[in-house]
């Protein structure tokens, strides 16, 4: 045996997403906001995952543990050299549970 360095593929920088800081934050008032989020990884499904995660952790930055309704909305796709790249909005809204209606 030699002192061959294993290398798993699951830790090359390809299998890694990358998340961007940069961010767009629209306040629209109370607990309605905009904001968006990136990210890159070579799975498109894993990358899209990663850039809603991202856009709501930018959104909870700015209204804390609230509770409203998030919706998302693809800005763009684009792809990095061998990775999908997905730029994702979030927007939330207020948080309206619907009314159980009592029967007699």
């Amino acid at each position: 045996m030699g002192n061959k360095e294993k290398r798993s593929v699951q830790t090359s920088p390809l299998w890694k997403a990358r998340f961007f800081s940069e961010k767009q934050t629209i306040d629209l008032g109370e607990i309605e906001a905009v904001t968006t989020g990136i990210a890159c990884h070579l799975d498109h499904r894993f990358a899209l995952d990663s850039a809603k995660r991202n856009a709501k952790f930018n959104l909870r930055a700015l209204l804390g543990n609230e509770r409203v309704r998030i919706t998302y909305r693809i800005i763009e796709q684009y792809p990095d050299q061998y990775q999908t790249c997905f730029k994702v909005l979030a927007q939330s809204k207020e948080f309206n549970p619907p009314k159980k209606e009592l029967h007699f």
